[in-house]
């Protein structure tokens, strides 16, 4: 079976083209590009999973290792068309339609929003003078952010997808 979501317009679609991300990992014992997917885009539509296409491309290793997205759990679906991002709106987000207009509508729920009161920068010697602290623009150290990475993205890993 096909995979319905074409993965073909990334910049890293061509394995052979090594940036520095790339030549940097050659040097590593282990290489990501090796690690084994178990289950992989398990969905309604596809109950047994989509394999990759490809071993793992430059973007989705750089996001795994400075996101920390599991790229083996979640597909990374770099620019997707408009259809693909309606359809898979339709199918995994509860109360969302097309209006008769075209547009696409959902209900976000718990996911409405951000408080300008949660915005949170990392203060670091580069740009520490150049920013306005204060009630908007609190500091969050390094350390703080690397865990706040780890942690589980509810809108990411809702259905096992990610956008970029």
């Amino acid at each position: 079976m096909e995979d319905p979501v074409a993965r073909t317009a990334s910049p890293y679609s061509d394995p052979t083209n090594k940036g520095p991300k790339s030549q940097a990992q050659a040097s590593h014992q282990s290489d990501l590009r090796k690690m084994v997917y178990s289950n992989v885009n398990k969905t309604p539509l596809h109950p047994g999973g989509v394999a990759p296409h490809q071993e793992h491309t430059e973007l989705e290793e750089e996001l795994h290792e400075t996101a920390h997205i599991d790229y083996d759990r979640v597909a990374i679906v770099p620019n997707a068309s408009v259809p693909a991002l309606y359809e898979d709106a339709l199918v995994y987000e509860t109360g969302s339609a097309i209006t008769s207009s075209g547009a696409l509508t959902a209900y976000s729920g718990k996911k409405t929003g951000r408080s300008p009161l949660d915005k949170r920068i990392v203060e670091e010697p580069s740009s520490k003078d150049d920013i306005w602290w204060g009630p908007v623009n609190k500091p969050m150290t390094p350390e703080v952010r690397k865990d706040k990475g780890r942690q589980k993205d509810p809108v990411t890993s809702s259905h096992g997808q990610s956008f970029i």
